[in-house]
């Protein structure tokens, strides 16, 4: 930590609007960061200073001001450059992201009010962890790609992604942030050289004009996680464009030690060449988790950044990466000039929009934009939809399983589209109000049979219209349902125990969470406290993900002694073992109307002509 006597901060004590300030947490070449004190709600609060030292300086005590009477115009822009960050930043809702309450203008400069969270940093964490093993990766890892994938579907880029700028809590939750992390400067009239870090930023972060967008982050967090692996900070990306690359590929190095498909989805992401990495989140998720889409990227719109205008550069010099992308193709993120202000502002970050090369156009990228689904999918192959569902024939049967649960967007795409279906799933949460479901890739909870149905219905109609055949989707039946699960006593093999990694389950994490009178799976610990992303644990003999684990699945089939509907296997507050085994019989039945926070669903396809 920083001391208060640090000769441009704020005084210890000091007071302005309803926070005082306790200490210094960071400082960097564009403002300082405080742990203040909320003395209206009487909690602990980060404050980031706006106070650029290239063309502020503090006087009077308190009031910053321009250097010079020819950087007013700079500070000016550059403090509506921050407030601007600071609403985009607030509408950043995530678990795994530090929370910006508010912004505000007081002694001549801006601040940015954050959440306060304790915890340690990641590189601390890896410290205590010399050898962690690729579970504690995936757990550290999937959820921060969760709240990466928040970022980057609000059109903003992180940019600054370190061990340093990475928190986990003590319960075991990471969390991006960036207390204070931008250090260059930059004004109107003058182009940064970029905000980087050394082992972590990507050859396209060292100039200024290089096409950046959700794979730069990758990259960043392959290095992260590829420091934890190694125990040493990554060679410098600019050192890796020599005929032999500095830094040789996880995959040779700790064939063994961790998975092939986890090394080489982490040798992926930390390529070099932007040119080779994933193009998205998602799509990195899908390649960790087994390749769901086949390398494809299902984030169809192209991105532009937000474009600035700014003077013509005169004394850079450039660097060019390998292979560099056409500036002006097509899905591309385009850097330009000035726009680094925005990152810098917000501690890092870049904002970016979607839409065509030539006109910038306000369009959320949507998480399973559609794509082709493969020529021949009907004769015995794979099929994706429209949806980016993907859908997989399974011996013993006559239909195609989706080899995911449904997700929340998949649901998003029928509910928003209908007014009258009812909203819980949007809100879904535990009894004592945890959040469950809620991110685009976890599967979607809260949903009725009835509703599951409805969804089944449109999904119908909708891929029957888009195609011009008569395309059926309907939830499985249990002797479907069982057959698709395999003979096996437990999802995962006929052991008692799950191996780490089986599957979501009742574990550490979920007892972290909810205490100590949680039961769990003894000693087990899948990094999740509910539900997790589709696809994060590996598919069974089918090709399955998720498969009696994760969320409960409405089944087609309905209990004859009862007249409630079947409900089939295991979700993430399951430790039982008889509710993990869900081989033999159906788990239990729930009414038609029964919204639960550990119930989702799974869709079949009913190929044309079955």
């Amino acid at each position: 930590m920083i001391g208060s006597s640090h000769r441009l901060a704020l005084p210890v004590g000091h007071r302005f609007a309803e926070f005082r300030v306790v200490k210094v947490l960071g400082q960097g070449g564009f403002g300082i960061t405080y742990l203040a004190q909320d003395t209206l709600l009487n909690i602990e609060v980060a404050i980031k200073e706006l106070l650029p030292r290239d063309f502020a300086t503090r006087v009077e005590g308190v009031t910053v001001m321009p250097k010079r009477p020819e950087d007013a115009e700079s500070f000016a822009w550059a403090k509506q450059r921050f407030i601007n960050e600071a609403r985009i930043l607030a509408g950043l809702r995530h678990e795994n992201i530090v929370h910006v309450y508010r912004f505000l203008e007081c002694h001549g400069t801006a601040y940015m009010v954050m959440e306060f969270v304790h915890g340690q940093n990641l590189l601390e964490w890896m410290r205590k962890h010399r050898k962690p093993s690729e579970q504690a990766l995936r757990g550290i890892l999937f959820p921060l790609l969760e709240g990466l994938d928040c970022v980057h579907r609000n059109h903003v880029l992180h940019r600054d992604i370190s061990p340093e700028n990475i928190l986990v809590t003590a319960e075991g939750r990471p969390m991006l942030l960036d207390f204070g992390a931008a250090r260059t400067t930059v004004d109107k009239n003058k182009t940064s050289t970029g905000v980087v870090r050394a082992g972590y930023s990507p050859i396209e972060q060292y100039q200024t004009d290089s096409p950046q967008g959700p794979y730069t982050d990758i990259y960043a967090l392959a290095g992260v996680m590829a420091h934890a692996i190694t125990g040493e900070v990554p060679s410098l990306s600019m050192d890796r464009c020599a005929s032999v690359d500095r830094f040789p590929a996880l995959a040779q190095r700790y064939h063994g030690k961790y998975s092939d498909l986890f090394l080489r989805a982490l040798d992926a992401g930390f390529h070099v060449n932007p040119n080779d990495r994933p193009r998205s989140v998602m799509q990195w998720r899908h390649m960790l988790a087994g390749d769901l889409t086949k390398g494809k990227s299902v984030h169809a719109p192209p991105l532009v950044v937000e474009k600035v205008e700014r003077p013509e550069r005169r004394d850079s010099k450039r660097v060019t990466p390998p292979n560099p992308e056409p500036a002006k193709r097509k899905g591309v993120l385009v850097l330009a000039g000035a726009a680094l202000l925005a990152l810098v502002a917000g501690g890092g970050i870049l904002h970016f929009v979607t839409g065509s090369e030539t006109k910038t156009k306000d369009v959320v990228t949507t998480p399973g934009a559609p794509i082709e689904s493969p020529a021949g999918g009907w004769q015995g192959g794979d099929y994706v939809n429209s949806l980016a569902m993907k859908f997989v024939p399974v011996a013993g049967t006559k239909v195609m399983f989706c080899v995911h649960q449904t997700r929340h967007v998949d649901y998003a795409a029928y509910a928003h589209g209908h007014p009258g279906v009812a909203s819980d799933w949007e809100t879904a949460e535990t009894t004592n109000k945890v959040p469950v479901g809620r991110e685009p890739t976890h599967p979607v909870v809260m949903v009725s049979w009835n509703e599951a149905n409805a969804f089944c219905q449109w999904l119908s109609e909708t891929e029957s219209k888009r195609s011009g055949k008569t395309i059926t989707y309907r939830l499985p039946t249990w002797a479907e349902w069982r057959t698709a699960r395999g003979d096996d006593k437990y999802p995962w093999g006929d052991e008692s125990v799950p191996p780490q990694g089986a599957g979501n389950y009742a574990d550490l994490t979920a007892r972290k969470r909810f205490g100590a009178n949680f039961a769990i799976v003894a000693n087990y610990d899948d990094g999740f406290a509910t539900t997790s992303p589709v696809g994060t644990f590996r598919a069974n003999k089918a090709g399955l993900f998720d498969f009696g684990s994760n969320v409960q699945e409405w089944s087609a089939d309905q209990d004859l002694g009862s007249g409630e509907m079947l409900v089939m296997g295991a979700s993430w507050r399951d430790a039982a073992g008889d509710a993990l085994a869900c081989r033999d019989k159906p788990q239990y039945h729930e009414s038609a109307d029964s919204r639960r926070p550990f119930i989702g669903f799974r869709c079949v396809l009913v190929p044309p002509g079955r």
